[in-house]
């Protein structure tokens, strides 16, 4: 998203540099991010902000960050993670809020989600799952 338009700026003295050969594109936006990095976020979604901060390096400016079937605890650590925002000073990629790949899964739609994991839907273990808690999405197979 552009949000200004500076007027040009000497660089070092210069008044312009030569861009020839580079790219200018918009920054690129990754829809499904299990992880990266050496990072799983299923298993470490406290790691999320370390994912973001390295995206950049590859085009990335937004991303969803997705957790397949897991435990209760791994939604609300997620959750609280989102929540709780990026530490002081950090720059990086902005996570639009978690995709939840599940648990809500019949066993013949499982993919690669770990049966034990797998829940017949449930509105208590959903309930604090909203936008206002960083949850943008939620896949189901009911």
């Amino acid at each position: 998203m552009i949000t200004a338009v500076l007027p040009p700026q000497p660089c070092n003295g210069l008044d312009s540099i030569d861009v020839e050969g580079w790219i200018a594109s918009p920054g690129r936006i990754d829809l499904l991010i299990n992880g990266d990095f050496g990072f799983d976020l299923t298993t470490n979604p406290e790691r999320l902000w370390d994912v973001a901060t390295m995206l950049p390096k590859f085009g990335v400016t937004g991303f969803i960050p997705t957790i397949i079937s897991s435990t209760k605890e791994t939604y609300e650590v997620a959750i609280k993670i989102y929540k709780n925002g990026p530490p002081d000073g950090w720059k990086g990629a902005r996570p639009f809020g978690w995709h939840f790949e599940g648990p809500f899964l019949i066993s013949a739609k499982k993919g690669a989600h770990n049966p034990d994991c797998l829940l017949l839907p449930d509105k208590g273990l959903a309930a604090g799952w909203s936008r206002k808690n960083g949850v943008a999405m939620v896949t189901m197979a009911p």
